[in-house]
């Protein structure tokens, strides 16, 4: 598979406007091209979704939970569900993991 890498932050990837990984054809922008196996992919995956769930973490800091509740137990809701939000992202990057480990030797790293 081949992508193409942000001049800027060689850990980066180019990503199209849906977020997805544009691949050969679709990221010809000048950017150098480069070679993955599926691990290194899988671990962009990985990272990307690390991304993420730190960004969905700091929507606890919005001000909207400075204000007042529309209704009884608003932010409490919309702080519940914040943190399922969390635990899914942390349980896909977990299996991503789960997916490099047995692709190769089925040792954990953490193991090692």
């Amino acid at each position: 598979m081949t992508v193409g890498r942000d001049r800027h932050d060689l850990k980066a990837v180019k990503l199209n406007k849906q977020g997805g990984i544009m691949e050969n054809e679709n990221c010809d922008m000048g950017e150098p091209k480069i070679e993955v196996t599926g691990e290194e992919y899988w671990n962009i995956l990985r990272i990307q979704i690390k991304g993420i769930e730190l960004d969905v973490r700091n929507i606890n800091k919005d001000k909207r939970f400075d204000g007042e509740q529309s209704f009884p137990g608003q932010h409490s809701e919309m702080q519940a569900n914040i943190m399922l939000s969390v635990r899914h992202l942390e349980d896909a990057r977990m299996r991503l993991g789960k997916l490099i480990q047995y692709s190769k030797d089925g040792v954990s790293c953490f193991d090692k």
